[in-house]
């Protein structure tokens, strides 16, 4: 007998003795469902797949044997994918990285109910990543780490056990258009104390700090030192009061999706005019936007006679924005069509 003979004869022997402690677990392996496959009527099933497969076939089919120890029934998590109207988005594909006892990397498509259900996982495991993609949609993408869990298997005695259903949403590619763009953009502070025109199509200063040729933003920065606390304060008054019904909102950064923002700029809203930030050197930090948060803004504003707006410019800032001697942030979008409030960049 060849050495390597003896080595698959002792792998087969060694398989073998083990299953004697998991009487039906090869039979149940395969009946069990296999990735891509579906695995009952109306729903798509995921099993675990072994990030490299270079071991005897033995070997591997208890590896799988070993996810499918457990029963059926509690040990599942199912991800539906809707679309922003809440309608199913069939043959999305999604991908994960399983953690845990046995780390691999899973893909399934959902099914005619945008649902996808994933089955075998033991105590403790849980998808560290997530990304689910469709052609015509923006890509979700969710990572969780190794501490918080996705899907994680429910203890036997947890009266919690049972199926985990997780949504995801899927933002559809709509009309984008050509907006201006600049990503991390970062320029010095020239002066304190006094007003200074920023041309958000540009991120440049106005005339006769910089190039600029609207003044879009007003900011004025104010530094002091603090000597009994050994800091430095530095203050950034943000203001669109230069032009009649301009201004800004803020809102929450939709952070698992490509495409962070709402479609549209919401005229109907109120359009805030000035703020204040405030920065403490060392240690304290409030910036102008988090990293979680964007500005909409309205500039370049024409009013009638009696007022009303006839003419703006959208855009949008993505935090985070940073000031101190100059001040940065994370993306810049003008819309340069007049009246356009759309927010979607190609």
């Amino acid at each position: 007998m060849s050495r390597k003979n003896a080595v698959d004869v002792i792998i087969v022997a060694f398989a073998m003795i083990l299953s004697i402690g998991l009487p039906g677990c090869f039979s149940a392996m395969n009946n069990s469902p296999v990735l891509g496959h579906p695995g009952s009527v109306g729903s798509t099933v995921c099993a675990g797949v072994l990030d490299v497969v270079t071991l005897p076939l033995q070997v591997v089919a208890f590896g799988f044997c070993a996810m499918c120890e457990l029963p059926i029934g509690g040990d599942s998590f199912t991800v539906c994918v809707r679309d922003v109207d809440g309608n199913p988005v069939p043959d999305a594909e999604i991908r994960g990285k399983k953690v845990g006892m046995i780390s691999s990397n899973v893909k399934c498509l959902t099914d005619k109910n945008g649902e996808a259900t994933f089955r075998h996982y033991h105590e403790g495991e849980h998808l560290s990543r997530v990304v689910v993609t469709h052609e015509g949609y923006y890509r979700f993408g969710r990572y969780y780490g190794d501490t918080v869990s996705f899907g994680v298997r429910r203890k036997r005695n947890d009266v919690e056990q049972g199926p985990i259903v997780h949504n995801v949403i899927l933002k559809e590619i709509r009309q984008p258009v050509s907006m201006s763009y600049i990503h991390a953009p970062s320029i010095v502070v020239p002066t304190t104390n006094m007003w200074l025109g920023v041309d958000l199509e540009s991120f440049q200063w106005t005339s006769p700090y910089g190039n600029g040729k609207h003044n879009d933003m007003l900011l004025r920065f104010n530094y002091e030192m603090h000597d009994k606390y050994a800091e430095q304060w530095a203050t950034m008054d943000v203001s669109f009061t230069n032009n009649p019904c301009a201004g800004f909102y803020l809102r929450k950064k939709d952070l698992d999706s490509q495409f962070k923002s709402t479609y549209h700029a919401e005229t109907n809203l109120v359009f805030s005019q000035m703020d204040t930030y405030r920065m403490v050197f060392p240690g304290k930090y409030q910036y102008a936007l988090g990293k979680e948060d964007y500005m909409v803004f309205r500039t370049r504003t024409i009013v009638d006679d009696k007022g009303n707006l006839i003419s703006a410019h959208y855009g949008k800032i993505y935090g985070p924005w940073k000031f101190g001697v100059g001040i940065n942030v994370s993306d810049i979008y003008f819309n340069p069509t007049p009246n356009d409030t759309n927010l979607e960049s190609k």
